[in-house]
């Protein structure tokens, strides 16, 4: 078929927060153990790439709760309401 588009079929770790040490440290983390991770600072960075991308096709979500302008759950929300179905984990540094 042409001009349909290629699936991505590599499952890819799209890991959203806001603290750059921590998104580092976990990316670094990630790679260690051979998974692809893409880094945003913030749910709306993740919005726009999906905007100029599209949806993916395999992975999964790590996002930071608690995080300015849009929280981590509020994002995997809107996520959904997009249709991105990537099962999600929400992690917090606060009590």
């Amino acid at each position: 078929m042409t001009g349909a588009a290629t699936p991505n079929l590599e499952p890819t770790v799209y890991l959203v927060d806001d603290d750059d040490a921590v998104r580092d440290a976990l990316a670094f983390l990630l790679s260690t153990v051979g998974l692809t991770v893409r880094t945003f600072p913030d749910g709306l960075a993740l919005e726009r790439a999906l905007d100029a991308e599209g949806p993916p096709d395999i992975g999964c979500l790590l996002l930071d709760i608690r995080m300015p302008h849009i929280s981590g759950l509020h994002l995997q929300v809107r996520l959904q309401a997009r249709g991105v179905e990537l099962p999600g984990i929400l992690r917090t540094g606060h009590a």
